[in-house]
C-alpha cells in the first residue's frame, strides 16, 4: 500500500498535467477531465491509506466514500466527475473548456474535502 504523501505527489501530478492540455481542443480537454478524475482519485486513496483502507479498484473505493462519515459529504462531486471521465472516454462527450472548468471546480470540492484530514502527510 502506497504511503497517503505519494498518493498526493501523483494527485499534483495529475493536476498538472491536466493544466497542461489545451483546452482549444475537446480531444485534449477530454483527457484533461480523465486526469482530473484520476487525480481525485489519488486524493481519496491517500485519505483512505491514511487509515489504511486503501481499496485496490473503483467499487471498493466507492464504496468507502459512500460509507466514510468524513468523505461521503463529497460523494456527488465525485461520482459527477467519474461519470465526466468515463462519457469522456467511451462516450466521446464533446467537452470544451467550460466543461473541463466545471471538472476542475468538481476535484476543487473534493480536495477541500480530503487535504484538511491529511495534514501531517502534506
Amino acid at each position: 500500500m502506497a504511503e497517503p504523501s505519494r498518493h498526493l505527489q501523483w494527485a499534483k501530478n495529475n493536476e498538472e498535467l491536466a493544466e497542461s492540455f489545451n483546452l482549444d481542443d475537446s480531444f485534449e480537454v477530454d483527457w484533461a477531465i480523465v486526469v482530473l478524475f484520476y487525480a481525485a482519485v489519488h486524493y481519496v486513496d491517500a485519505y483512505l491509506s491514511s487509515r489504511t483502507k486503501r481499496q485496490p479498484d473503483h467499487s471498493g473505493r466507492e464504496q468507502e466514500i459512500q460509507s466514510d462519515i468524513l468523505l461521503s459529504s463529497m460523494w456527488k462531486e465525485y461520482r459527477e466527475l467519474k461519470r465526466m471521465s468515463r462519457d469522456a472516454r467511451y462516450e466521446l462527450a464533446p467537452y470544451t473548456e467550460l466543461h473541463f472548468r466545471k471538472a476542475r471546480d468538481l476535484l476543487k470540492r473534493i480536495k477541500d474535502e480530503v487535504l484538511p484530514r491529511l495534514r501531517p502527510y502534506i
